[in-house]
């Protein structure tokens, strides 16, 4: 009777001791194995690291800045990215005086060109030199829309798109991500 009793209090122990050890186990091999993708919410593109952008704002505000930049002609790609900045820039609401748009070009047919766009009202455009640009991203192609933290980091990068349902589909990423940064940043 006092085996059988032994063995069943036994077998008790080990079965609590498998029921919590599994968990962690199989925890540890999944997250040493990357069996999952880690946690991301953000919509845009991770810039990592972060890029400190003082090319074009040296005396900013300590403001986040939902910037398009570009050193390709202003076409059809141009216009929806100017039409995404002020939807975004709209959309923030009560939020708005912690943003600024600003429109980034290098050559100066383009400012020129977006300064007549029906959707560069609230927008800044600004000619920037190329040759800081090229330093900055050296591998990539400037031609994107950058959310810059209220500390001069470039953090987000959205790409451009050539068709209005596409655009919009970015432009609702980036009030996503703006949002939620605006809501967790105690700056700007």
């Amino acid at each position: 009777m006092k085996k059988q009793k032994i063995k069943t209090q036994r077998s008790t122990m080990f079965i609590l001791l498998l029921v919590f050890a599994i968990p962690v186990v199989l925890a540890k091999l999944a997250l040493e194995g990357d069996w999952f993708n880690k946690a991301s919410t953000n919509k845009g593109e991770l810039i990592q690291p972060p890029v400190t952008f003082d090319v074009a704002f040296p005396q900013r505000e300590a403001k986040w800045y939902l910037t398009y930049i570009s050193d390709q002609p202003c076409l059809m790609a141009c216009e929806l990215a100017l039409y995404s900045l002020q939807q975004v820039y709209i959309a923030l609401g009560k939020d708005k005086d912690r943003v600024e748009t600003a429109v980034l070009f290098t050559q100066t047919q383009q400012i020129n060109k977006a300064k007549s766009s029906e959707f560069a009202q609230s927008l800044t455009v600004e000619h920037v030199d190329p040759e800081p640009l090229s330093r900055l991203f050296p591998d990539d192609k400037v031609d994107n829309i950058f959310i810059v933290d209220a500390l001069g980091n470039v953090i987000l990068r959205y790409p451009l798109h050539l068709n209005k349902e596409d655009a919009v589909m970015s432009s609702r990423d980036m009030l996503a991500d703006m949002r939620k940064l605006l809501k967790l940043s105690r700056i700007g």
